[in-house]
């Protein structure tokens, strides 16, 4: 192999004349070499094994300034989390082609020690990086992306990268359909003599007309069309089948024959089809970018989940208020197990401790002073903290976190897993189907032939065969959140459609927030208004839905801020008021050891300085439309737990029947009967509160935490649903069932279309132009059956937008 032939180890270019050598490998530039050298640094040269030439070409060893990256403002715009050690950052970069670009960015914590963790998402061509502020800056993370090739495509309008991809179509699309329309009409317009065969006018002109039309062709293959064949190229260089390489192949074989018709002078070829070929391609690529913006499933369910926080009015009062109405100045209280969901100062005097578990990893919590800053993403650890909102709160922050790595469950895919299969298969068998067919008509009609094989080779389209699942469980999704049921992201409703085993916790699940009665029976003495007053207060730093209903009962009584508050989930809160120590919960943890309770049941006992005071005995109100959770509605094998004793088994006896009931039950036996029941084999649907039953919410195959004012924030959940939407939780499931029929009908329908068109293609009757046009209906077709289906079975089950929540005595089939 002559030098001018060797090709670079890194990217894959001709190295030229005098390739660099290092290591015994040639490279063809300074960049490509220097990229090679971090990597062998850092035992990363896994990165080549992966496949033959896989990196991005360097057009220079040195890197462009970044330091303004390092200006607050700046990180401000751009990070999406922060703590006091870490800052969290997303990128979009174009460059990422690969599964060597995927390893590659995701290992880049190997190359600096400040790089805590990276991960790719590779359909928006985005990388989530997490730094630590006192090892490595912005603009030094930034630096080493553009050096290993992988420069961020920096936007700094918006700290929320999605804002940027869900409405604009790429101006680049435009132009390139512009040249392509451009082009292809005058291409048409100079081939209307081999039309209409208008004799002399056409022998006189047609050398002419030929060599303006291939003028006007070569920009629309080499600039229109030329995504389509780079992205051909790079697959058949990492030896994979891409979707675009039947089409490159049809653009490729039809400007190849028409430069030689042309060339030898024996035909007009068929430019005039090949322009016509990328100019529908482009507008179809117009049309589905436009209609996958309008309804962006991908994380805009962030537009309605309505997570909430107390902010405080002029009058000291605190009220419920939507995360996305805060403003800056704004004093909001987070209490004890609540998210932060913005920066803030904190107000309280005693400060108190956050957790970033969620964000870093790290176990131990951070204690905070008055005055210090508070990042968003932390958690509340005891005692509720004021703060003064620094800035309006972006919800994708808080989304982002849901969907942190840390809380994602691996389960076994169902149809996405299938028609990816499928899809991997189908570039194969079209190729061999257009092969075949051209091999057939070639000794009869060439003409026929060609027409055969690039109109196969464009009519067979796996789009809509690949967008129907996340179509279909986009759209559900959707109505699913419309209705109070917020789902982690649309894979959670497939797991949702395979439920067949629901287990409910009581308080806070099955009753509403608030007692029907609340009553306090003494153990010994009188309990003072200071008593009271200094229980109130421990009672409303806590989210468990029994201490909201004595904080609720006691609101007129005067209170002081705890100095200090600790929770312990399934068991109680304690706290410290005016150096007096409070026990609110379970008899085993306030009530000393040898005095007997005044009362069991839904109580919580209370004591003070070591004291047993007696207990707040509570008299449950359930939820309306709860008869429609029986079996016999929802068909599915229920189960309900409670940490109360059994003094409410009757009540739900007459709800739910012959069900098995468990009471008594700390988070452990949550968490350990969830577990059996996957050891089964079930498909459990759990639903509890976010404090008590975390463990067991995470371990369900579809674990979902009920709500009310969507105050609790809960990363281990897959869905949050509303307590006032708990009637309506066994028609969402039927809709979830419902989504996997939706799925197969628009499968079929693809599949119907592509036997369809490839029965007409291999006999020569569908032009190319015709292809061009049908391919992009094909995936209109799906997405408006899609629609159609979602939409009118979400009408029948009384889930559309317009209805209220009056609920049917009967759940519709």
């Amino acid at each position: 192999m002559g030098a001018d032939q060797t090709r670079c180890f890194h990217c894959g270019d001709t190295c030229g004349a005098s390739p660099l050598v290092y290591d015994h490998h040639p490279f063809c530039c300074q960049g490509c070499q220097t990229v090679y050298q971090i990597l062998q640094e850092h035992n990363l040269c896994q990165y080549y094994t992966l496949s033959a030439q896989p990196g991005q070409k360097q057009a220079s060893a040195v890197s462009p300034q970044f330091a303004y990256l390092d200006a607050p403002e700046m990180v401000d715009r751009l990070a999406v989390l922060r703590d006091p050690r870490s800052t969290t950052v997303v990128f979009r970069i174009p460059a990422i082609h690969c599964s060597s670009c995927i390893w590659l960015l995701e290992h880049v914590h190997r190359l600096h020690p400040g790089i805590g963790h990276a991960e790719v998402n590779f359909p928006r061509r985005e990388v989530t990086v997490t730094y630590l502020h006192d090892q490595v800056r912005l603009s030094e993370v930034v630096s080493l992306l553009h050096k290993i090739g992988y420069s961020p495509q920096l936007n700094l309008d918006s700290a929320d990268p999605a804002a940027h991809t869900s409405g604009a179509v790429d101006r680049k699309l435009l132009y390139k359909l512009g040249v392509a329309g451009f082009c292809f009409g005058n291409i048409m317009l100079l081939s209307f003599p081999d039309y209409l065969d208008t004799g002399a006018v056409q022998q006189q002109y047609q050398r002419l007309f030929n060599i303006l039309n291939i003028v006007l062709g070569l920009p629309v293959f080499f600039y229109s069309g030329w995504d389509y064949v780079r992205s051909s190229w790079l697959g058949i260089r990492q030896r994979r089948f891409v979707i675009d390489q039947p089409l490159a192949l049809g653009m490729v074989a039809m400007l190849g024959i028409s430069l030689w018709e042309i060339g030898a002078g024996i035909g007009p070829g068929y430019l005039d089809s090949m322009a016509g070929l990328i100019f529908f391609l482009l507008l179809g690529r117009f049309f589905q970018a436009k209609t996958y913006a309008a309804l962006a499933f991908d994380r805009d369910y962030k537009a309605y989940f309505p997570l909430s926080v107390l902010r405080k009015d002029a009058a000291g009062l605190s009220h419920p208020t939507l995360v996305s109405h805060l403003k800056p100045g704004d004093t909001i209280v987070v209490r004890n197990q609540e998210v932060v969901p913005t920066d803030g100062i904190v107000l309280s005097p005693y400060g108190g401790e956050v957790d970033y578990s969620f964000a870093t990893g790290e176990q131990d919590p951070v204690p905070v002073k008055k005055g210090e800053m508070l990042y968003a993403g932390g958690r509340v650890q005891g005692t509720a903290i004021e703060l003064s909102v620094l800035k309006a709160t972006q919800q994708s922050h808080l989304t982002r976190l849901w969907n942190h790595p840390a809380f994602q469950k691996t389960y076994q895919a169902g149809h996405s897993q299938r028609l990816d299969r499928i899809s991997k298969y189908f570039t194969i068998g079209i190729l061999t189907i257009a092969g075949s067919a051209a091999a057939f008509w070639a000794p009869v009609d060439i003409h026929t032939a060609l027409y055969a094989f690039t109109s196969v080779l464009v009519v067979a389209c796996p789009c809509a065969l690949a967008i129907s699942t996340p179509f279909v469980f986009g759209h559900i999704t959707r109505i699913l959140g419309r209705n109070g049921l917020y789902l982690k992201h649309s894979a959670v409703v497939e797991r949702l459609a395979l439920v067949d085993t629901v287990v409910f916790d009581k308080t806070g699940t099955l009753t509403k927030p608030q007692a029907r009665q609340l009553r306090f029976t003494a153990s010994e003495g009188v309990m003072t208004d200071e008593m009271l007053g200094a229980v109130a207060a421990v009672a409303k730093q806590s989210t468990h839905p029994l201490s909201r209903m004595i904080a609720s009962q006691l609101k007129g009584y005067r209170t002081h801020a705890p100095e200090m508050v600790q929770e312990v989930p399934g068991k109680g809160v304690a706290g410290v008021v005016l150096g007096k120590e409070v026990l609110l919960g379970r008899a085993d943890f306030a009530r000393p050891a040898g005095v007997v309770p005044v009362s069991e049941g839904s109580c919580v006992h209370v004591a003070i300085d070591g004291a047993y005071k007696g207990s707040f005995e509570l008299e449950p109100e359930y939820r309306e439309g709860i008869a429609l959770l029986h079996p016999a509605q929802t068909r599915l094998d229920t189960h309900i737990l409670s940490g109360d004793a059994a003094a409410e088994e009757m009540v739900l006896r007459k709800w739910f029947g012959p069900v098995p009931m468990h009471f008594k039950q700390t988070p452990e036996d949550k968490l350990a009967y969830v577990e059996a029941l996957l050891r089964a084999r079930r498909q459990v649907g759990m639903l509890g509160d976010g404090l008590n039953d975390a463990g067991a919410l995470r371990a369900a195959s579809v674990g979902i935490a009920v709500s009310d004012n969507a105050a609790m924030f809960t990363p281990a959940a897959d869905a949050i649903l509303e307590g006032k939407a708990m009637a309506r939780l066994p028609r969402m499931l039927k809709m979830a069932k419902a989504s996997l029929g939706i799925v197969q009908a628009c499968t079929v329908l693809s599949l119907l279309y592509n036997c369809v068109g490839v029965f007409f293609a291999v006999q020569g009757e569908l032009s190319p132009i015709l292809a061009a046009v049908l391919m992009p209906a094909s995936s209109i077709a799906v997405v408006t059956l899609s629609t159609v289906l979602s939409y009118r079975k979400a009408r029948q089950l009384g889930l559309s937008p317009g209805n209220t929540l009056a609920e049917p005595a009967v759940i519709p089939a």
